[in-house]
């Protein structure tokens, strides 16, 4: 879709030509809130689960006290997570609307190699270790700071008897590869957003994105076997609930002194080599920060599409004169990130579970129409292969939403509760609903004061 329709805006474009502007406005809305959510989130993830955890777990491990205990205060201290939460999003924002496009792709693809790099000595630590080093490191670890028995055994007992015994399942790994896929699928879908602004061969489009999609699904396969082979997966849910939810009672085990999770458990067969320490840790940092700025380019190509066909103020369509980025929408996306994050952090349970699940469940939205544009597409244009993977696609992606909203294995431990659910689904009811108040009375809008039908605008494609 990136070749055949190179324009700013992506999905909402696709669905809004070849399907009506009424689901181009569901999708891209759906898109547009999901950017927003990473905007507050990703601040908050950045600190609690990879720079905090990641200086904590370095320090452990390598005997630096100092760096063990600044990670810990930046976890748990409030105040400092928003601070650091809330300079991160206006320095990128900054960053992003001062540097021309080109400048900053290539810093892109600079932090998405750093992330690689960390990846790919995190999984080969892990793999190299195999199960029972990986369980002698924490055994080890746990016994130099006080705790007695084999600490790695009492967390898989407690993660087993409160989350169900996971064992090593392949069905399991199926249904979770897709699900850790979708924290790197976007990188692949990038040019859908910014296609129109880097003049490039359709080859070379094609090209990268399959290699992309080609990694994220190895990459994916990987993660999830060497956490169900190496590091256990009831060992992951029961250090992740002690470190999240630990109450002192006395017979659970002793959370970690750090937050478990890809951030840090590998960091316990690195052998104090600070070096690979590093190259892990700024892997680490680089994910979320790729991430940030992807909602960046999301928002704001989307903002741009949506003011060109006049369903948005004007304002949001304005770029720089000098590196022609769209200010406007930088700026209010990384706005409302920074309003948001601060009820995030203070107000978790009511406020953060219930917009994880809209994180799964928005993009489905948005993809789902996608498909269909695909297979609009291609019975246009004649073309069956674009039939069948549009079909496919809108297959799969309804299956995966269904399975992301009832699949046991997440349970209450990453936040899906029945409660949260029902939010998420009246969220999307609501945007469904909405994006029809929203553009038809746009559209009686300029009409009755223009005497403009915007409905022609769908017509044609927007300039590039």
């Amino acid at each position: 879709m990136s070749i055949e329709m190179p324009r700013s805006g992506g999905e909402y474009v696709y669905a809004s030509r070849l399907l009506h502007p009424y689901f181009g406005f569901v999708g891209g809305l759906s898109r547009v809130l999901n950017a927003i959510i990473y905007a507050a989130i990703l601040p908050y993830w950045f600190v609690i689960l990879s720079l905090g955890p990641g200086l904590a777990s370095w320090g452990a491990v390598a005997g630096d006290s100092g760096l063990a205990n600044l990670g810990g205060t930046l976890t748990t201290n409030t105040t400092w997570i928003v601070a650091i939460g809330e300079i991160l999003t206006i320095a990128l924002m900054i960053l992003w609307i001062v540097m021309k496009p080109r400048l900053a792709f290539r810093i892109f693809s600079a932090l998405l190699f750093l992330e690689l790099a960390g990846l790919i000595v995190a999984l080969g630590l892990l793999l190299a270790a195999g199960h029972t080093g990986f369980v002698n490191s924490v055994n080890s670890f746990m016994a130099s700071q006080g705790y007695s028995g084999s600490y790695y055994a009492d967390v898989s007992a407690y993660g087993a008897g409160n989350f169900g015994p996971y064992g090593t399942n392949f069905t399991n790994t199926l249904v979770f590869v897709p699900l850790v896929f979708a924290f790197y699928y976007m990188f692949t879908t990038a040019p859908a957003y910014i296609a129109g602004e880097f003049r490039r061969t359709s080859r070379s489009i094609s090209l990268g994105m399959a290699i992309s999609f080609a990694l994220s699904i190895a990459f994916a396969a990987a993660i999830i076997y060497a956490f169900e082979s190496v590091v256990g997966m009831d060992f992951l849910n029961g250090s992740v609930a002690l470190s999240t939810y630990f109450l002192g009672a006395p017979t659970d085990p002793a959370p970690l002194p750090f937050a478990s999770g890809l951030t840090a458990l590998p960091n316990f067969v690195a052998g104090g080599n600070s070096i690979l320490l590093a190259i892990m840790f700024l892997g680490s940092i680089s994910w979320y920060i790729l991430w940030l700025i992807l909602g960046l380019y999301i928002f704001s190509r989307y903002a741009l599409s949506f003011s060109l066909d006049r369903l948005f103020p004007r304002v949001l369509g304005n770029v720089t004169r000098r590196t022609h980025q769209p200010w406007a929408g930088i700026v209010g996306v990384s706005a409302i990130g920074a309003i948001l994050l601060p009820l995030v952090v203070l107000y978790y349970n009511s406020v953060y579970f219930p917009f994880i699940f809209l994180l799964f469940f928005l993009p489905m939205v948005t993809v789902a129409l996608t498909s269909l544009s695909l297979l609009r597409l291609g019975l246009k244009k004649r073309r069956f292969s674009y039939v069948v993977i549009g079909a496919l696609s809108f297959v799969v992606t309804v299956v995966s939403a269904y399975l992301v909203s009832t699949l046991p294995l997440l349970g209450e431990a990453a936040g899906f509760t029945l409660s949260n659910q029902t939010t998420s689904y009246v969220t999307i009811v609501l945007i469904f609903v909405g994006s029809a108040i929203w553009y038809w009375g746009v559209r009686w809008f300029h009409l009755g004061r223009h005497g403009v039908d915007i409905s022609m605008a769908f017509k044609e494609l927007p300039p590039d």
